[in-house]
């Protein structure tokens, strides 16, 4: 799918997340089908400090950057092949003193150490983010890569540039960028356009119409020496406002022609618990994919689960190598006990869920010796051991030979240093 596409959509669908004031992403895990069951092929897990949940969406929320406010968030992928892992990243993030995103630096784990291979930054002007840049490190040498420029208006962003960086004249120089105009107050056409060396060239434009507040079409262009028809989405929506189809057409031989569509469930909070997508063939509307969404008390995500249509049994199953499930892990916390949420993210336990191997990290304030204990959901001690004094601590432990199910681990001898994780087979 084109680019700009792409970020024409996410500008214009990007939504503020309904914040809850005591419960935070704690943890993720993705599976993909195979062998007849879902493996795990990722972990997430998300480290916080203060009372942050959400980073400050007031000013950013029209340019995508919605996400929780983690100091620190850890990847360990997987082989669905073998379950063993192959690749750690981490992520950490600096804010601003409206815990807007300052600063954030990406490390892969490579020879027992952490090695920082890319940095964003992040800059605000009083309308909202101004510039977004991106730096990579190459054979030990960092150096300048991306950069995005926004440009604001009266109802919202209406330039954006991308700009790669030239090392030969250092400078950053144009690449793509889009326009973007309003009508009061909604979004109603995106204009893409490419950097020749000279000039901005057209490249692509979607329009949009609505009916009240809610989007009834949306028709892609391609330019070729004049404006040609491309795509085509129709939206039809209940009596809540919840877009229940999204169809999308294809222009061919002067006519457009169904292509495929989205089929959804909402719950009361108009929240997605089913899309249906199916396939236009030979007249008629046939099966392709099954989504189903699950939520917990306060309307976060807890489960995602895909499946694919098999014309023998005539339903959706789980397909090889193509299905795919996410599961979402939450913790509480009290957004007004900075104290107290200060001296929990000073210990953590990642990825979590885990497959084969855990990670401990723990900075303290005072240099003395401390035992670590794993219990198991009965409270059976299942290892122990002994450390020595020191105020910054780092470990991987094999847990592979653990059976499947919920553990705690905790460090004796330091009050209330204790922490839940899952091993998932």
């Amino acid at each position: 799918m084109n680019k700009l596409r792409l970020l024409g959509c996410a500008l214009l669908c990007a939504g503020t997340i309904a914040q809850a004031q005591s419960v935070r992403l704690k943890a993720a895990a993705n599976f993909i089908f195979h062998n007849a069951d879902f493996r795990i092929v990722d972990t997430s897990t998300y480290n916080y400090s203060f009372g942050r949940s959400f980073v400050n969406t007031e000013t950013t929320e029209r340019t995508g950057w919605n996400r929780w406010a983690a100091d620190e968030v850890g990847m360990l992928r997987f082989s669905e092949i073998t379950g063993q892992n192959i690749d750690a990243y981490k992520s950490v993030f600096e804010y601003d003193n409206v815990d807007r995103i300052k600063n954030s630096y990406k490390s892969r784990f490579v020879n027992n150490n952490w090695d920082t291979v890319a940095a964003y930054h992040f800059h605000y002007n009083t309308s909202g983010i101004d510039t977004y840049s991106i730096d990579n490190k190459n054979n030990g040498i960092w150096a300048h890569s991306q950069r995005t420029i926004y440009v604001w208006g009266q109802d919202g962003v209406v330039t954006q540039i991308w700009q790669g960086w030239n090392g030969n004249i250092s400078q950053y120089v144009n690449q793509q960028r889009i326009n973007l105009s309003y009508t009061s107050g909604q979004l109603t056409q995106v204009l893409g356009e490419q950097w020749d060396g000279g000039a901005w060239q057209p490249l692509s434009r979607q329009t949009y119409t609505y009916v009240g507040d809610n989007i009834a079409t949306s028709i892609m262009e391609q330019y070729n020496n004049g404006w040609e028809n491309s795509n085509r989405w129709l939206y039809s929506y209940d009596v809540n406002d919840d877009a229940i189809i999204v169809e999308d057409q294809m222009w061919s031989l002067g006519i457009w022609k169904p292509m495929s569509r989205r089929l959804n469930t909402y719950n009361s909070d108009h929240s997605l618990l089913i899309e249906n997508m199916q396939g236009h063939d030979n007249g008629q509307w046939v099966n392709w994919l099954y989504k189903t969404i699950t939520y917990n008390m306060h309307n976060l995500i807890e489960t995602s689960v895909t499946s694919e249509w098999d014309d023998v049994t005539g339903q959706f199953n789980p397909e090889e190598g193509e299905s795919r499930k996410a599961l979402y892990y939450y913790e509480e916390f009290d957004p007004s006990s900075i104290s107290a949420v200060q001296e929990q993210s000073a210990f953590h336990v990642y990825p979590n869920p885990a497959n084969n191997n855990i990670n401990i990290n723990l900075h303290a304030t005072q240099d003395r010796p401390f035992a670590i204990t794993i219990f198991d959901a009965t409270g059976k001690s299942v290892r122990h051991w002994n450390e020595a004094p020191t105020t910054f601590y780092q470990k991987q432990v094999d847990v592979s030979n653990l059976p499947s199910g919920s553990y705690f681990l905790r460090i004796d001898n330091r009050p209330n240093e204790s922490v839940q994780f899952t091993v998932i087979r």
